[in-house]
């Protein structure tokens, strides 16, 4: 168990933390949340023993351990993929250092029969021994379980860790902290450089993980598959919720709106009290009672409820409008690129219409930042012909766009530098826009947390009007409110739109078709995110199903053995009518628990049933529960539509041989 114990931090004046406690037990899976530059990654460090609270303390147990995947790293040295993965095993690396040594002096020996020599191989003996007790075998299992399940190729997992780029690094990276198996992971942003598949593989080994975590992450769908927690850093105060992030959001809203409530009544009773103060002021008989107001006032100013954050209905933005462009936007013939003797692309034909909005999806390496730089003209392919259309303008976001920018700078000097004379005045409101206001344009770039960089590059890139949008990874580091205002803005967008993501929440909706980059080619998919995914399962069925025919039809029933498929016939026929009568109730089951948790949102909307400022938590709880139940009701009926059609489907095989 690991405490956390009124910590209080202030940084560049700003109070950070204010007397937050909270306690991670075996078994937690937290998802912190919170606006950029909110303290998440500050806190993690906290807890990591790298930073001191300025008040308050983190109780450790002695033998705890702590892994820590930081948005940043710097892996040094030549060793190999599978090498560097295995520091995570730091015990057993210290044996084999060992064994190395022993068997080096063994090679030394000129004399085969002293007692040195024999004692020698017997303390090699030894360690060898205790190395199979450590699994030294299972060990070289498990890393390339943990790096094949994040991306590698096997034939990969030799070759020096300099020959990768700084994502595929990361997940070097992240590998050694699974590995290492400590009872807490800090994961700060774990999905940033991932693709969708090595995002699925993580999500299925976090939730099995024995040990507490705490993650940072603004992808929605990774926190709602993962956590069982939610935190949220607001104005320095820390918020918990067990459960995941869209069940936090409900409890939120509702918090949110008390609070308003409580804010609106108390600022009537100020300025009644404010007008009482002014008025009995003037009276000598009056002026001790009008004293005793002043007091009251201020009490009530110091515990008036913060407003928290502004509302994103309040925070709008737009890009500027697209200009006219031809009925084509750009299109390849056989097109083809390769980084010296490594080809990533390979006769790739495509074509864009105008409108057309697009999801660039797959494996890291597989040439979709390749293809967006040089749609982006970017760079030059190496084999084929590109051909843009008529007056096509292309704006371009790259992966580390935000790492381009002048950390000497301030925020606002970097728009105004980049603005022409019309765009200047409008600086302000633009940055406004991406949430930086007030004396937030006047920080330097150097002291921005990863997310305000990425919105500020986004911000710069609004500057000119383009009519053809490639953002390539354009949520790594964006919070979660700023990802709902960028993902807006997109969907009003009037131009052709290229998203590389692997976010599939910020691709829901926003476009309406998906390349698949595999295997140096593209594939087209018509749909948005979520219906290539049930394509691809559905896919992988498909194939299952095909090879189960190959084998049973090596094993077909003779023809004229009507008997036995009489009876195959005669069990199925019970089985689907079985099932459709089990389907029939559960679907009942699920219109009563509905209108049963409606009955309950009324009573949840009746203020009878407040304590004071907040809902009875009896209510609350039996609210949660009917959630719960009818979550599994509906899980159970979709498991069995799909047996109920899986029957039916076999029985109409069997009849039409007949």
């Amino acid at each position: 168990m690991f405490f956390a114990n009124n910590l209080e931090i202030t940084l560049g004046g700003k109070l950070l933390m204010d007397s937050i406690s909270f306690v991670v037990n075996p078994g937690d899976r937290i998802g912190l949340i919170g606006r950029n530059g909110a303290g998440k990654t500050t806190l993690l460090r906290l807890l990591n023993g790298e930073n001191k609270p300025d008040s308050g303390e983190v109780e450790v147990p002695s033998d705890y351990s702590i892994g820590f995947l930081k948005q940043e790293i710097n892996i040094e040295g030549d060793e190999t993929v599978r090498k560097e993965a295995s520091k995570a095993f730091k015990e057993l690396n210290a044996l084999i250092d060992k064994i190395q040594a022993v068997e080096d002096k063994i090679q030394k020996f000129e004399e085969f029969e002293s007692d040195d020599y024999m004692d020698t191989l017997d303390q090699l003996h030894q360690l060898n021994e205790s190395a199979g007790i450590l699994g030294i075998e299972q060990v070289n299992k498990s890393v390339e379980q943990v790096l094949m399940g994040l991306g590698f190729l096997r034939e990969e997992l030799d070759k020096p860790v300099s020959h990768f780029s700084g994502g595929w690094q990361m997940r070097i990276e992240l590998a050694k902290v699974l590995l290492s198996n400590p009872d807490l992971v800090l994961l700060d942003e774990p999905t940033n450089h991932l693709d969708i598949e090595s995002v699925q593989w993580l999500e299925s080994y976090l939730k099995s993980f024995k040990g507490a975590i705490i993650l940072v992450s603004h992808d929605r769908a990774f926190l709602d598959k993962v956590i069982n927690r939610t935190f949220e850093l607001v104005n320095g105060k820390l918020y918990h919720h067990k459960g995941n992030f869209s069940e936090y959001e409900e409890v939120k809203e509702e918090r949110k709106r008390l609070m308003l409530s409580e804010r609106e009544n108390m600022m009537k009773k100020i300025s009644q009290m404010e007008r009482n103060v002014e008025r009995f002021r003037a009276k000598a008989s009056k002026a001790k009672f009008a004293q005793s107001l002043v007091k009251k006032l201020d009490k009530m100013e110091n515990v008036l409820p913060e407003a928290e954050e502004e509302d994103l209905e309040n925070i709008k933005f737009a890009f500027p409008e697209a200009p006219p462009s031809g009925k084509w936007i750009f299109k390849t013939y056989n097109l083809g690129h390769a980084y010296g003797e490594k080809k990533v692309l390979n006769n790739i034909n495509v074509f864009f219409e105008r409108f057309d909005r697009v999801a660039f999806v797959g494996r890291n390496g597989e040439g979709k930042t390749t293809l967006s730089r040089i749609i982006a003209k970017n760079m030059e392919h190496t084999e084929g012909k590109a051909e843009w259309g008529h007056n096509v303008k292309v704006g371009y976001y790259a992966q580390h766009q935000a790492d381009l920018i002048a950390g000497n700078q301030t925020v606002l000097n970097v728009i105004e530098n980049a603005a022409d004379e019309k765009m200047r005045p409008k600086a302000r409101s633009l940055l406004g826009a991406f949430l930086f206001s007030g004396d937030d344009v006047f920080k330097k770039v150097s002291v921005l947390s990863g997310g305000e960089k990425s919105r500020l590059a986004l911000a710069k890139l609004l500057l000119d009007p383009v009519n053809f949008l490639i953002l390539d990874e354009p949520t790594n580091h964006l919070d979660l409110r700023s990802k709902e205002v960028l993902k807006k803005a997109l969907l009003a967008f009037g131009g052709t739109l290229i998203v590389v993501s692997h976010d599939r929440d910020f691709l829901k909706g926003l476009t309406n078709k998906v390349l698949e980059f595999k295997n140096r080619k593209v594939k087209e998919h018509l749909g948005d995110i979520y219906e290539y995914l049930e394509k691809e399962k559905l896919s992988d069925i498909r194939e299952l199903e095909r090879k189960d025919k190959q084998q049973s039809s090596k094993q077909k029933v003779p023809i004229s053995d009507k008997q036995s498929q009489f009876f195959e016939k005669k069990e199925l026929a019970k089985k689907v009518k079985k099932l459709k009568n089990e389907f029939s109730k559960q679907e009942s089951l699920i219109t009563q628990l509905e209108k049963e948790q409606q009955k309950t949102e009324e009573k949840l909307a009746d203020p009878e049933n407040y304590n004071g400022s907040s809902p009875d938590p009896e209510l609350l709880k039996v609210y949660g529960e009917m959630k719960k139940k009818i979550a599994e009701a509906e899980s159970l009926w979709e498991k069995l539509g799909e047996e109920m059609e899986d029957a039916q489907n076999k029985l109409n095989s069997l009849e039409n041989l007949q």
